[in-house]
């Protein structure tokens, strides 16, 4: 039966209005491996995972929460917020750096100009055979200038998207209260993670003289041949970083009851800090500057560092070993991190994505994060502290060479730093921009170095130990051998 023409006129009505009306699909955290339903969080590698990966790849893991859980505690502390915080500080230092680039263009459009003026005021003083030599230092100008100019207009534009970026992860943030609770930590984590890679790009921002002598040349045109050469003169310093030949250190504040030879400690992601204090056995747990936990280890602690959230190692001299301890109690996880007996005692170390590196007098054992000796890279005698960068390179010094060496992951030394008033270099460290810092126990200095070991400052500082940074940030606590531990900010002067 064929149905009416005015049926099918309001059936096709009915189609048309339903197809505009807008259908909200309820977003879900799914299981990367499996593609079910998120349940779980494992604590300890920051990964959302589904009934079959908490059974499969996650059952020997220390701390798994449900999402619930891990939610409401991201929501009733204060995480989310110093990730937005973070966020917060890049997208300041965007917009710094797209000032800094846009003026620096400024500044290049109007002293060039100035430049071309008073050459071009000289060059119509001088006579016809020099014209040729007068085109070639414009020519040289212009090239720099334009060279220079796309250059940073393309820093510029670099800036910017990262600011949008930023600016659409601080918003996924603020949304929070509208978001399900699967999505709020798959936002986080995915958030975190795409932020800490940002990063690490290394966004250089640069520092721009333009100068030219053509002035003075121009009178002495009758003498010279040629003009000198255009200088552009540009210093690259990384985004958010600081110019360290002429900064200063500004002391925050002393950390109480710090007193006797702290040999190293950490920063933790929350900003609190852990201190070794190798004279008392002891580890002191510092929050808000304040000391809230003292813990009588073992074997004396010479070092920490956190590789887990919820996990802190520390070398222990007796043991000859390095000890995994709970991060909350101070208390022992296992007493064996190191799957083989070495020879020697361990005195620091350091942690990359991949290694754990270990520095031991006369070598520095890399190993994997399971404990397992990668490689023994043979180094200077009483090496006693060790680094590693963003490039993966190892940073160590030795106490009896007096001398600070930068060595590929391979082992491979390629650059090397010596100075008269560098004696005894027991510490060591490495800022979120590559720059080295090494303490000098018996001058009482700290010296800055470039990425390649070369000096840029030496800081005056009374008996400097040890020295730790906390993450993307100038602000360090240094460790002493008889004086209080002191927190201090490297600052403009």
């Amino acid at each position: 039966m064929q149905l009416p023409k005015i049926i099918h006129w309001c059936q096709k009505q009915i189609h048309v209005c339903i197809s505009k009306l807008p259908i909200e699909i309820e977003r879900q955290a799914l299981c990367n491996t499996h593609s079910a339903p998120v349940k779980y969080m494992c604590v300890d590698h920051e990964e959302l995972c589904c009934a079959e990966c908490l059974f499969t790849q996650h059952r020997k893991c220390n701390q798994v929460d449900g999402v619930e859980k891990t939610a409401e505690g991201l929501l009733q502390s204060d995480t989310v917020d110093r990730l937005g915080q973070k966020l917060q500080q890049y997208e300041d230092c965007l917009i710094q750096a797209k000032t800094e680039g846009e003026e620096t263009i400024k500044y290049i459009d109007e002293t060039s100009d100035k430049i071309l003026e008073e050459s071009t005021e000289l060059r119509d003083k001088v006579l016809k055979h020099i014209n040729n030599v007068v085109e070639t230092h414009f020519t040289d100008l212009v090239k720099k200038v334009k060279e220079e100019k796309e250059r940073l207009v393309n820093f510029v534009d670099t800036v910017s998207d990262r600011k949008l970026l930023v600016a659409s992860y601080a918003q996924t943030l603020k949304e929070t209260g509208k978001t399900p609770l699967p999505i709020l930590v798959q936002d986080y984590l995915k958030i975190k993670q795409q932020f800490n890679d940002l990063t690490k790009l290394g966004l250089h921002r640069s520092v721009v003289e333009l100068h030219s002598d053509a002035s003075k040349e121009l009178l002495r045109i009758l003498e010279c041949f040629q003009l000198e050469e255009v200088k552009m003169m540009t210093v690259s310093i990384p985004l958010g970083g600081l110019d360290f030949t002429s900064a200063r250190m500004k002391m925050v504040c002393e950390l109480p009851d710090s007193e006797g030879d702290v040999t190293g400690g950490c920063y933790l992601e929350n900003g609190d800090i852990v201190l070794a204090r190798h004279s008392s056995k002891e580890c002191l747990y510092y929050s808000n500057e304040k000391l809230v936990r003292k813990n009588i280890i073992k074997g004396s602690p010479r070092d920490i560092i956190c590789m887990q959230p919820s996990e802190l190692l520390i070398s222990v001299q007796l043991e000859r070993n390095i000890g995994i301890f709970d991060l909350v109690d101070l208390k022992t996880i296992k007493d064996q991190f190191i799957t083989k007996h070495i020879e020697g005692f361990i005195y620091s170390f350091a942690v990359s994505s991949e290694y754990v590196y270990a520095a031991c007098s006369t070598f520095i054992l890399k190993l994997d994060h399971e404990g397992n000796t990668v490689e023994k890279i043979i180094v200077d005698t009483s090496t006693y502290s060790v680094a590693v960068n963003k490039q993966q390179e190892i940073i160590s010094s030795s106490c009896e060479t007096h001398k600070l060496s930068v060595r590929s992951q391979c082992g491979k030394k390629m650059y090397s730093y010596s100075h008269e008033k560098l004696r005894y270099p027991y510490g060591l460290d490495v800022s979120f921009c590559g720059n080295i810092f090494v303490c000098e126990q018996t001058s009482n200095n700290i010296h800055v170095l470039t990425p390649t070991a070369e000096l840029l400052k030496v800081f005056e500082i009374a008996s400097p130990r040890c020295i730790r940074f906390k993450e993307n940030s100038y602000i360090c606590f240094v460790g002493s051998k008889g004086n209080k531990t002191k927190i201090w900010d490297f600052v403009p002067t």
